[in-house]
């Protein structure tokens, strides 16, 4: 990463400097790619989203039936929470992958969940 622009600009932090950003860390692109594209359970990874630093992890991994789910640990690590006023510092995520394929994410904060679920797709990746 060369470069962060926030709009609105007021909303930038520290994080949003790319020289204060840690090394070692991944663009979200980079880590949306590594669980889309991944085939089971992701190996830990630090993110950056232009505002905050992140810690994804897999938690525990459950195989039922074909189906691996993988509950996973994510929490912000420098930066502020996430969704203003709420400011979250952790959220529940699962990642469901079926035929070695991602089917579903879930994203869970203050009693909300946001899933996003593959519709077709897998053929666009083979």
């Amino acid at each position: 990463m060369t470069e962060v622009t926030v709009i609105p600009a007021d909303e930038a932090t520290d994080l949003s400097d790319v020289a204060q950003v840690p090394r070692g860390v991944i663009s979200l692109t980079e880590a949306f790619a590594a669980l889309a594209l991944g085939r089971d359970c992701p190996q830990p990874m630090v993110v950056h989203d232009g505002r905050r630093v992140v810690r994804i992890a897999t938690a525990a991994r459950s195989d039922s039936g074909g189906e691996v789910t993988c509950r996973m640990s994510y929490r912000v690590v420098q930066g502020p929470g996430h969704l203003s006023p709420f400011r979250f510092k952790s959220l529940g995520m699962q990642l469901t992958y079926a035929t070695r394929t991602l089917q579903r994410i879930t994203l869970s904060a203050g009693g909300f969940d946001v899933t996003l679920t593959r519709q077709g797709a897998k053929a666009a990746l083979e």
